[in-house]
C-alpha cells in the first residue's frame, strides 16, 4: 500500500475518539440552545435591573423620614417636652440636648432643612423642620427640631422629635 505523507488513513471504527462521536456545530450554535441562551440573557438583565433599582432605594434615613411622617395626618399631634434654649441655639445644641447626651459620646452625620408636609392647611412656617443626623454609641437617630414661638413659655421653645434608626 502506497500512502502519501499528508494522506490521513481511514479511521479504525473500534478506536473512536469523542470529539469524533459527538456532534459537530462548526460556530453554529446549538438551535435548541440558541433560544435558551437568549432567554437567559433576557432574565439576567431583568434580574440585574431589579437588583439596580432595589440598591438605589431611599437609603438617605432623613428622607425616609421626612416622606414617611408627611403621609403621617397625626403628625403634628401629641405632647412634647420644650427644649428650652434660644431661638439663635445651634441644631446640633438643641438635638443634644433632645438625646440628652453630651457632645463626647455622639457625632453629627448631617444637619439639613426639611419641609414635613402632613397637615396642607398649615403655614409654610410650621411645616419647616431642622433634621439632624446624628451617629451614637448604639447606633444612627434622626431628630427632628423646630423652635415654636407660640409655646407656652415665653420666648419659646424648641420641639423635638426622635427616631431611632
Amino acid at each position: 500500500m502506497n500512502q502519501t505523507p499528508n494522506e490521513p488513513t481511514a479511521p479504525n471504527p473500534a478506536i473512536v475518539s469523542r470529539s469524533q462521536a459527538e456532534p459537530h456545530w462548526r460556530g453554529v450554535a446549538h438551535p435548541g440552545l440558541g433560544r435558551l441562551s437568549a432567554r437567559m440573557q433576557a432574565c439576567s438583565f431583568i434580574i440585574l435591573i431589579v437588583l439596580v433599582l432595589v440598591g438605589c432605594g431611599h437609603r438617605d434615613p432623613i428622607d425616609r423620614i421626612v416622606k414617611e411622617e408627611s403621609r403621617n395626618p397625626y403628625f403634628h399631634n401629641g405632647m412634647f417636652t420644650a427644649i428650652r434654649l434660644p431661638p439663635t441655639a445651634s441644631a446640633i445644641e438643641v438635638a443634644l440636648k433632645a438625646l440628652g447626651q453630651s457632645d463626647t459620646n455622639i457625632a453629627v452625620l448631617e444637619s439639613r432643612q426639611v419641609q414635613i408636609h402632613a397637615d396642607k392647611e398649615l403655614p409654610p412656617e410650621l411645616m419647616s423642620y431642622t433634621a439632624v443626623l446624628i451617629d451614637t454609641g448604639k447606633g444612627r437617630k434622626v431628630v427632628l427640631l423646630q423652635f415654636q414661638k407660640y409655646s407656652k413659655d415665653p420666648p419659646g421653645a424648641w420641639w423635638s422629635r426622635v427616631y431611632e434608626l
